[in-house]
């Protein structure tokens, strides 16, 4: 197996998450009381095709949520609740511990709710972030991967003796 190293997101994360999800709830309320009066109109038409997109985004973040990383003999493991991503230590570039600024986490350019995905210009995938738990930078394969864990500077030591091992002529 390997050392694994859970993924919690801050009390940040946890209240946004919380309060994005009971709009969610109310709006797809709201429309679905709308069908009921007004069924066959086009904005109920409008309105369920909305609703359906968000929950779409909703269930994608639901299952790119990340549950941890763990650092194996021969690679780095993201789990996520419904996949997971392996880096090959032969492949990483570096790793180093990092921070994320706070800031108000936007829909759109910032990935899926702001939390998952590549955020705004500078081409970093990041997972749910925990400034207290610390951030490990991840480059692999020219792409640059903000991975939030416990642990974090344990994580990067270990991850750094296992990059210079692979990359020790044999």
């Amino acid at each position: 197996m390997g050392r694994v190293y859970k993924c919690v997101p801050s009390l940040y994360v946890k209240v946004a998450t919380a309060l994005v999800s009971v709009f969610l709830l109310l709006i797809t309320a709201v429309v679905a009381v709308y069908c009921v009066k007004a069924p066959g109109s086009p904005e109920t038409a409008f309105g369920v095709g909305a609703v359906a997109l968000i929950w779409i985004v909703y269930l994608i973040t639901c299952v790119n949520a990340p549950l941890s990383v763990t650092l194996s003999g021969e690679a780095v493991t993201l789990r996520c609740v419904a996949r997971s991503k392996t880096f090959r230590y032969a492949d990483i570039d570096y790793a180093e511990k990092g921070e994320m600024p706070f800031g108000i986490r936007r829909f759109g350019s910032n990935g899926i709710w702001g939390y998952i995905g590549v955020i705004d210009g500078d081409k970093r995938y990041r997972t749910l972030f925990n400034n207290r738990q610390g951030i490990v930078e991840l480059s692999h394969k020219g792409k640059v991967y903000l991975l939030s864990c416990a642990d974090s500077g344990e994580a990067v030591r270990t991850i750094n003796e296992r990059i210079t091992k692979t990359s020790e002529p044999l």
